[in-house]
């Protein structure tokens, strides 16, 4: 497989951001969250197969913002995991489990190569 055709994503739950997590969001800890290359967001077809119900607009800016800040602050570990990247795409979903977000980053074809462990980017080996 070339570089070209790698699609790579860092999968992982808002809790596992260890102290980056705001305590304000710590009851949304079993949220999904993930970190891949902005390259590659558009091939991200998880809200089309589960669409997302609202939350709370500052839940969602607190929880964007403690992502933002994690992909600042790890920026070295998650390109050493992603691949070099002129800039990291990170999102969450409101509704989906899980696992839900695992089988639909598969369908799209990416592979799972990463993964938060109290806010340390660590690399799942093949």
């Amino acid at each position: 497989m070339n570089e070209m055709e790698f699609q790579g994503v860092i999968l992982a739950r808002l809790g596992d951001l260890g102290e980056e997590l705001p305590a304000s969001l710590e009851q949304h800890g079993e949220r999904p969250i993930w970190f891949t290359q902005q390259a590659h967001a558009a091939a991200i077809g998880l809200f089309e197969r589960i669409p997302e119900g609202d939350m709370a607009k500052p839940d969602v800016t607190a929880i964007l913002g403690a992502l933002r800040a994690l992909a600042r602050q790890r920026s070295d570990a998650l390109q050493a995991v992603l691949g070099n990247t002129e800039s990291i795409q990170f999102g969450f979903h409101v509704d989906a489990n899980f696992d839900d977000v695992l089988t639909s980053f598969e369908d799209d074809g990416f592979d799972v190569v990463g993964t938060l462990e109290d806010g340390d980017v660590l690399e799942i080996e093949p």
